[in-house]
C-alpha cells in the first residue's frame, strides 16, 4: 500500500503568469549584465594594445617587446570573445525553454519590457509583497548552471554587481537582492557543516540542469513526474503538469500553472501535503530542499523587517509559517509513526534535519524584532 501524495497551492507562494515572465526577464537582464561587462574588459584591452610605435633602436625593442604582447594579447581577445559567444548561446538556449514553460502565454508576454510586465504584475494588490518573491527567484537561479550540450566552467564577472541591477529594477535597494544570496550562502554552508560534505547545488551556477526558472521547481516537479514513472525532461514537464492540475487539453493549467504553485518558498510547501510527505522529501536532494528553506527564512525576514507594522504582512507571515510547520510535524509524525510506507528512511530524517536548521533560524530571526 502506498501513501498518496496530495498537490495543491500555498497562496501566500503562488503567483500569476506575470510575475513568471518577470523572473525569466530579470535572469535574462543579469546575463546581459555579465555579458556587458566581458564586452567592456575586450574594448579596455584593444584599446591598450593598439597604442603607436616608437621609431629607434630603443623603440625596436620595445616593438619587439609589444609583437609578443600583441600576439597574448590577440589570444586573450580571442578568449573574450569566445567567453562572450558561450554566455550569449546558454542565454538563449535557456531562454527559449524557460519562455516556453509559459505555453500560450508566451507570444502576448515575451516582446513586453520588463517595466511593462512589472506593471502588470504589480496591478493586483497582493502582488506588492510577492515581488520580492521573484526577485528571490531571479536572485538563486544559478546563472550558467547546466544544460544539456552546454559544459560547465562559465561563471559571471560580478555576481554581486548583476543582482544589484535587478534589484533595482524591482524597486529594491542594491543590498535587498545581495542579502538574499549571503543568507543563501550561510544556510548553504551551515547544512554542509551539519553532515561534513558539500552539497552539489553553487550559486557561481556549476549546479543541476534546469529546464525552467529556479532550482528546486524543476526538482521537485522531476520526483512528481518519477512516481509517473517518467525521467529526465518528460518527468519535470509531466510533474509540473499535474501540479497544475492537469494539462491545458483536459482543462488544466499546464506547466506554467505547475511553476505558478512551486516559485517561492513554497516550492517544497506547495507540492506535497496530507501523507506521503516524508517519502516525499526523501526522494529530493538535499539541494533542492535546503535552497526552499533559504526562500522561506528570506521571505520571513523580509516580511518583518519591511512591513512590521503592516497587519496584512503579518497575517501573511503567519500563514507561511502555519505551512512550513504543518509540513514540517507532518513529515515528523510519519518518520516516528508511520515509518513503513518510507522508502529511505534515513534521507527523509536529512531532509527534516535540514528543515530543524530552518526552524533554528527562524526562531533566531523572531528574537531579533
Amino acid at each position: 500500500m502506498n501513501k498518496s501524495l496530495a498537490v495543491g497551492a500555498i497562496d501566500e507562494f503562488h503567483i500569476d503568469v506575470y510575475g513568471l515572465a518577470l523572473i525569466i526577464k530579470l535572469v535574462e537582464l543579469r546575463v546581459h549584465e555579465d555579458i556587458r561587462i566581458v564586452r567592456q574588459k575586450m574594448e579596455s584591452e584593444e584599446s591598450v594594445s593598439q597604442k603607436p610605435k616608437e621609431p629607434g633602436f630603443i623603440g625596436g625593442l620595445k616593438n619587439s617587446y609589444h609583437s609578443m604582447k600583441g600576439s597574448y594579447d590577440n589570444w586573450k581577445g580571442d578568449q573574450l570573445t569566445k567567453e562572450i559567444n558561450e554566455k550569449q548561446r546558454w542565454l538563449n538556449k535557456w531562454s527559449n525553454d524557460t519562455w516556453q514553460s509559459l505555453g500560450s502565454h508566451q507570444t502576448a508576454i515575451r516582446s513586453q519590457s520588463l517595466q511593462e510586465i512589472k506593471s502588470q504584475f504589480l496591478a493586483k494588490r497582493e502582488n506588492q509583497y510577492k515581488l520580492y518573491l521573484v526577485l528571490q527567484e531571479a536572485v538563486l537561479t544559478p546563472v550558467y548552471g547546466e544544460m544539456e550540450g552546454f559544459p560547465k566552467g562559465q561563471k559571471e564577472r560580478d555576481i554581486y554587481g548583476g543582482i544589484g541591477v535587478i534589484s533595482r529594477e524591482c524597486g529594491f535597494s542594491q543590498e535587498t537582492g545581495k542579502q538574499m544570496l549571503k543568507e543563501a550562502n550561510h544556510f548553504l554552508k551551515e547544512v554542509n557543516n551539519y553532515w561534513g560534505k558539500v552539497i552539489k547545488w553553487s550559486l557561481a551556477g556549476t549546479g543541476a540542469a534546469l529546464l525552467t526558472a529556479g532550482l528546486a521547481a524543476p526538482v521537485i516537479a522531476g520526483a512528481i513526474g518519477g512516481a509517473m514513472g517518467l525521467s529526465g525532461a518528460a518527468a519535470t514537464s509531466a510533474g509540473l503538469a499535474a501540479i497544475g492540475g492537469g494539462a491545458i487539453a483536459a482543462g488544466g493549467l499546464g506547466m506554467a500553472g505547475g511553476m505558478q504553485i512551486l516559485i517561492g518558498g513554497g516550492a517544497l510547501l506547495g507540492a506535497a501535503g496530507g501523507a506521503g510527505v516524508a517519502n516525499f522529501v526523501g526522494k529530493l536532494p538535499q539541494d533542492a530542499i535546503s535552497v526552499s528553506m533559504v526562500k522561506i527564512i528570506n521571505y520571513n525576514h523580509y516580511l518583518q523587517t519591511h512591513h512590521r507594522n503592516n497587519m496584512e504582512a503579518k497575517q501573511i507571515n503567519e500563514r507561511v509559517l502555519h505551512a512550513f510547520l504543518t509540513f514540517k510535524h507532518q513529515a515528523e509524525r510519519e518518520v516516528l509513526l508511520d515509518s513503513t510506507y518510507i522508502e529511505n528512511e534515513e534521507k527523509s530524517k536529512k531532509a527534516i534535519e535540514i528543515m530543524n536548521l530552518a526552524y533554528k533560524h527562524l526562531l533566531e530571526g523572531k528574537r531579533s524584532y
